[in-house]
Parts: C-alpha cells; sequence; structure tokens
C-alpha cells in the first residue's frame, strides 16, 4: 500500500496544522516502517523543522515543477498521484485535488474545523468563499472523511449536511517530546535558562480575537493583588499597544509577561511544566492542541467550556464559559482556593492524554483508516 500526503503544511507552516501534519506523518512511520510514504508539497524548504523529512529515505519527497505552485497543488498534482502509483492520498489540511474522484487513487481528508462558517466576522468575503469552495469540493469527492473531534463532525453535519456516516473522528496525538519524561534537575536549569518566573499561569496562543486573551486579561485583573501571580503570554506576535493600553489601564502591566521568543518545542515543553496553569479561554477550537501539550506536561488546565475543548481536556479539568468574565474569574479564584484535588487531577488529565492522544493509538487508528479504504 502506497501512500500519499499533502505535506505543504508539514514543510511550510511550522504551528498548527504543520504539526499535526509532522506528528501524524512521523507516527505512521514509526509503527509502520515498511510502508511506503510520499509527500506532496509546492516547495520543500529545509530547516531544523523539516529536515528528518528530507533526509530520511523513508519519505519520497515530490515538489512542483510548475510556475503556479497552487495549480499544482489544486489540479496538477493528480498526474503525480497516477504516474507514483499511489493506492492512498491523505489531504492533511482540509484539502484535495480538484478532479480526485477521477483518479485511481483512494483519497481521504482532515478536517480540523469550520472557523469560516463559525466566525465568518475574522474573514475576509474571498477568504471566506474560497475556504468555502475548497471544503466543499473535499467534502463532496473524498472516499473517507476524519474528523479530528467530535465537535468538528457536529459541525460537518449542521453546516455542511455532511451524512455522519460518512464521517470518522480520529483525534490528533502531540510531539513525541511531550511523551518524554524529563528530570527534575535539567528542567529546573531550562526554566533558569528562559529566565522564567517561580511560579505563574500561562497563555498559549496567538492574539487573535477568536484566543480571546482580552477578557482573560480583564477576569485576571480582578483577583485578589495579594495572591496574583504573573500571566506569562507566549505568543508569535509582539506585545501591540492597544494590549499595553489595556494592561495599563487595569494596573497589571508589570504582571503580564509577553514571550514571543520561545520557538523550540523543547522550550515550550519547559514552559508548561513550569506553570502553575493553563488557562486556554478561546472561543473556537477545532481541538485544540494546547490543552493536550499542558496535560501531558502534568499541568492543571483551566479552559473555555465550548466546542472541542471539552474533549481535549477531558472530566478532571476546570471549566468556565469563555464570554463571561465573571465565570473566568470565578474559575480562577477556585482554583487557586481549592488545592487539595490538584494532584489527583493532573494524575487524571495526564491518564486521560495518555489514553486518548498517544500517538500509537492514533497511528493505530489511521492504519485501519487506511486498510479499510482499501477493501
Amino acid at each position: 500500500m502506497k501512500i500519499g500526503f499533502d505535506a505543504k503544511r508539514l514543510f511550510n507552516n511550522p504551528t498548527g496544522l504543520g504539526n499535526y501534519s509532522r506528528t501524524l506523518v512521523r507516527s505512521i512511520k514509526f509503527y509502520l516502517p515498511e510502508m511506503p510514504l510520499y509527500l506532496y508539497s509546492p516547495q520543500a524548504p529545509e530547516n531544523s523543522i523539516t529536515a528528518p523529512f528530507l533526509k530520511d529515505d523513508a519519505y519520497s519527497v515530490q515538489t512542483s515543477s510548475h510556475f503556479f505552485d497552487a495549480y499544482w497543488r489544486a489540479v496538477g498534482i493528480k498526474k503525480l498521484l497516477n504516474k507514483d502509483k499511489i493506492d492512498i492520498y491523505h489531504g492533511l489540511s482540509h484539502d484535495l485535488p480538484f478532479g480526485i474522484q477521477h483518479c485511481k487513487t483512494k483519497s481521504v481528508v482532515s478536517i480540523h474545523d469550520v472557523i469560516s462558517q463559525i466566525m465568518p466576522q475574522h474573514y475576509t468575503s474571498f477568504d471566506r468563499s474560497f475556504y468555502h469552495l475548497k471544503l466543499k469540493n473535499a467534502l463532496q469527492n473524498a472516499d473517507d472523511i476524519v474528523a479530528i473531534s467530535q465537535n468538528t463532525k457536529n459541525d460537518l453535519v449542521d453546516f455542511y449536511k455532511v451524512s455522519p456516516q460518512k464521517i470518522s473522528v480520529i483525534y490528533q496525538s502531540c510531539d513525541p517530546i511531550y511523551y518524554q519524561k524529563q528530570a527534575q534537575e535539567p528542567q529546573i536549569q531550562a526554566q533558569n535558562l528562559l529566565n522564567l518566573p517561580a511560579n505563574y499561569l500561562l497563555f498559549v496562543g496567538a492574539h487573535h480575537p477568536r484566543k480571546n486573551l482580552t477578557t482573560l486579561l480583564k477576569a485576571y485583573s480582578r483577583l485578589d493583588a495579594s495572591s496574583r501571580i504573573p500571566l506569562l503570554v507566549v505568543s508569535k506576535g509582539l506585545f501591540s499597544a492597544p494590549l499595553k493600553k489595556l494592561c495599563r489601564r487595569l494596573n497589571i502591566l508589570d504582571m503580564v509577561l509577553w514571550r514571543s521568543d520561545i520557538r523550540t518545542t523543547n522550550q515550550l515543553k519547559i514552559v508548561y511544566q513550569s506553570a502553575k496553569a493553563l488557562v486556554f479561554p478561546s472561543l473556537y477550537e477545532g481541538f485544540g492542541l494546547p490543552i493536550v501539550e499542558a496535560l501531558l506536561s502534568k499541568t492543571p488546565v483551566l479552559c473555555s467550556n465550548t466546542a472541542a475543548m471539552p474533549e481535549a481536556a477531558g472530566p478532571d479539568s476546570w471549566y468556565f464559559d469563555p464570554v463571561e468574565e465573571e465565570d473566568i474569574l470565578q474559575c480562577l479564584e477556585l482554583f487557586f482556593k481549592h488545592t487539595n484535588d490538584h494532584e489527583k487531577r493532573i494524575q487524571k488529565g495526564y491518564e486521560y492524554a495518555m489514553q486518548h492522544f498517544a500517538p500509537q493509538r492514533i497511528a493505530q487508528q489511521w492504519l485501519q483508516q487506511y486498510r479499510s479504504l482499501m477493501r
């Protein structure tokens, strides 16, 4: 069985869909090393993240020879699939080539979310139309559809009227580093090297309205000042002037530590492990990978009770209504007040993440999906 992957995100996205693609492809290769894996991407730049895929003979990397990369990925790639005699083509990020239903190759597509339909106000009309066209093509022509959460499956049924019987749910896994235990002494040394405070709450994510950082800051500012610990914000973007202005108005500017220099997975794991808790107030997520990364780091999770986040966080995390500032505040206060059950809930959260999102489990589910498709 030959499997081809749409590897554009794998090679060109350092986070998000890129992480999903790299983790899944790496897991498939690890647990079934004899299976030929073909990676198709318009461009395949080499860096510390992509080098393992470019230098390992287990992967056959195919890039565009067409002057218009988008056309090659959407249409021209079909010639390569036939030439390489690919049995299954896996669109890892909502996409499939137009007309793939006319190829001999079977197809499966991973759907992460339908956020452009859920929150259209954050997209231009062109982007909404473009995403809708690509997603509709994939949903109509895929031999198999896999949602990364039950919530995403429900959204596909609601917004695109896809039959529930046509959609499977396979969660996503994390980078292998999160499943490796780290000795206490090296962690303390690494924590010092990263210049992290002794105690802090953690927010991980882009400064985007959907991530709801503004509401969190307002709730955080109302915590009793005598017991308030710093809030560490790990984000790709810079600490913007409007956010600084808000923090100054709320009198918490000296308590909000903005870090855009946490770039490696190893650094991020240390940040998780050293945090008092991850606070994740997002309004919508197709899954919520930072939640799982925190659970695997044995860090408590306080998160939104909406969309797919309860699926990622499990029954032993702390929940709040993300649109209610008061509810976020109360959740924070309860977390700091009732500490007697923290260790038990941390351990249960870790066990939940290991049970549901372990790489071997996810890889086996995908292998079963592929084999079922070939019958």
